[in-house]
């Protein structure tokens, strides 16, 4: 009896819901299904080894600016989205702004900058180059994407 004239050894029925869960849950069925799954998963990696690594490689690689995404190599004019943002009187400080965002190698007095995108399955090289008026905007603007070799 306790305290207040109760039996201790009668439980409430959601005292040990926990550890009949628990108990379920490393069933010997979950276990073997659990096992059977890490199994097949591990001879997929290890069979296909190459694929993942590549695909990895490939999904963790660097990417060209999304500006430049719709540019083609070789091709200046079809990097529409690109001339569409920093037409002409935008300014050269804008231009400027972006350039150092997405990391570019920039010579301002020379009005250069240049990128290597160390891509999968190809590297690529970026040059932007512009000339700007009196008043520090943009006249000309032109961004060239080459390959720099492919796998």
């Amino acid at each position: 009896m306790s305290a207040f004239g109760v039996k201790a050894d009668i439980e409430h029925p959601d005292r040990h819901w926990y550890s009949r869960c628990m108990r379920s849950f490393f069933s010997k069925t979950w276990f073997r299904v659990a096992a059977g799954i890490t199994i097949a998963v591990t001879i997929l990696i290890a069979v296909n080894w190459p694929t993942v690594t590549l695909l990895s490689a490939i999904a963790s690689s660097e990417r060209r600016p999304a500006l430049l995404n719709d540019a083609s190599w070789n091709d200046p004019a079809s990097a529409v989205r690109f001339h569409r943002r920093f037409g002409e009187n935008t300014s050269e400080e804008e231009l400027a702004g972006w350039l150092k965002q997405n990391r570019f190698e920039i010579d301002h007095a020379a009005h250069i900058a240049k990128k290597r995108v160390y891509g999968l399955p190809c590297n690529e090289y970026i040059d932007v180059t512009w000339s700007s008026s009196e008043d520090h905007s943009i006249a000309e603007l032109e961004a060239i994407i080459s390959g720099g070799g492919c796998l």
